[in-house]
């Protein structure tokens, strides 16, 4: 499962060509080992920057407008990420200075992608559209309940993320809990 989940992956990402997703350089398998090789984004995740410091307005809709840009090529190949999240968000930045706006947004993990609305299976025995998979906090609601989903999933995703980033809480965290 594992395997055939990479190979998908892998396979999503080659369709692609945008400076906002990953892109695959390579991919293949040396006898049990199997690989892709992605471009090197010199950066850290959207999670790592919103734990820092807070980001300002205009930089969270830059990441935003980025985010989208991806969205928008996946969507538009009928590629639904499936699993959006602040840790599958790469920010690029010039040099090691990472308070600064970042050159760009990168939508990495494509582990549980979906194509026209289901899961792409080459193999019977993986994910199909009746599986809830994916990150609890960033679900949309159709998604959770093993729904089919389309393009409307992963901009539900972004709304929470876009929720975290200006609020610094989870669209589902407690106020009471941070003590906010």
């Amino acid at each position: 499962d594992l395997v055939a989940r990479f190979e998908r992956e892998a396979y999503a990402l080659k369709s692609l060509a945008n400076p906002n997703v990953v892109s695959i350089i390579d991919a293949g398998h040396v006898e049990n080992t199997h690989y892709f090789a992605m471009e090197f984004i010199d950066g850290i995740t959207l999670r790592t920057r919103i734990t820092r410091e807070p980001l300002s307005f205009l930089d969270a809709c830059f990441i935003t407008s980025h985010i989208l840009q991806g969205l928008k090529a996946a969507h538009k190949h009928g590629i639904i990420h499936r699993d959006l999240k602040p840790e599958n968000v790469l920010l690029e930045f010039s040099g090691r200075d990472y308070t600064n706006r970042p050159n760009r947004a990168v939508l990495v993990d494509f582990g549980l992608v979906g194509i026209g609305g289901v899961a792409f299976d080459p193999h019977p025995n993986l994910t199909r559209s009746k599986v809830t998979m994916g990150t609890v906090n960033y679900m949309a609601p159709e998604q959770h309940y093993g729904h089919p989903v389309d393009a409307r999933t992963d901009i539900y995703a972004l709304g929470a993320i876009l929720f975290e980033i200006l609020t610094h809480r989870g669209l589902w965290e407690s106020r009471t809990r941070r003590g906010t």
